[in-house]
């Protein structure tokens, strides 16, 4: 008799047949392809918005002290609870699992943006003040550059976190994608070497997304080190 109840925890050699079961059936790919688009969407939507509202009030002071109040307060706010108003907002879509995604991007973006455009060192402004440098110009070669490597850590996190709003929106608001096969295998007569399955695959899926941006990073980086 084992120490473990497979039937509660599952075991390595029933996830693995599962898994190929799923493949088997073409129950996976549809499912898996169906939230890879949408953490896509939200991932560019939601970094490309955080982006520039992080540039905007990391260079503007006056802007930053009214607005950031606001949007520590909407940072807070568990998105997940929005979950009935998406089904009246989006319905069954995949736009309920995109705004989902694209709500935890956005902030990540917005703040680590920020964060590095309010980092340009005191002597660069100091510079551009006594050579009389354009504020475009400015922005456009030293503040956007600068704010590069905390632009770079926001995506990579930001990847993740979409995946996860994904994931959990399809849980509750979606017909198909990944988390809808981890609530199918969850309920009723529950299969959890199914389930850890999915959730193998969803790891996978982190991975290549996470591999992907990593290969960005340093092809970026290596570019504006051969601009200098």
């Amino acid at each position: 008799m084992g120490i473990l109840d497979v039937t509660t925890v599952g075991s390595p050699g029933r996830v693995v047949s599962q898994f190929i079961e799923m493949l088997n059936e073409d129950i996976l790919m549809p499912n898996l392809v169906s939230t890879a688009n949408a953490t896509l969407i939200a991932f560019v939507i939601g970094s490309l918005a955080g982006i520039a509202a992080g540039l905007a009030l990391g260079s503007m002071q006056f802007p930053d002290r009214v607005m950031m109040p606001y949007v520590s307060f909407l940072n807070a706010m568990p998105r997940i609870a929005f979950a009935p108003l998406l089904i009246v907002w989006f319905g069954l879509t995949i736009w309920a699992k995109v705004w989902l995604g694209a709500s935890l991007c956005v902030f990540i973006m917005l703040l680590n943006t920020r964060s590095g455009a309010r980092g340009v060192e005191r002597d660069w402004q100091m510079l551009s003040h006594t050579v009389e440098i354009r504020r475009w110009r400015f922005f456009w070669k030293v503040v956007i550059p600068s704010s590069m490597p905390a632009i770079l850590a926001g995506l990579r996190l930001s990847i993740v976190y979409a995946l996860l709003g994904v994931i959990a929106s399809e849980m509750i608001v979606a017909r198909e994608g990944l988390g809808t096969l981890i609530v199918r295998y969850s309920s009723a007569q529950p299969d959890v070497s199914a389930v850890f399955a999915v959730l193998f695959v969803v790891a996978l899926l982190a991975s290549a997304f996470t591999l992907v941006v990593d290969v960005a990073e340093r092809s970026l980086l290596k570019w504006q080190g051969d601009q200098r």
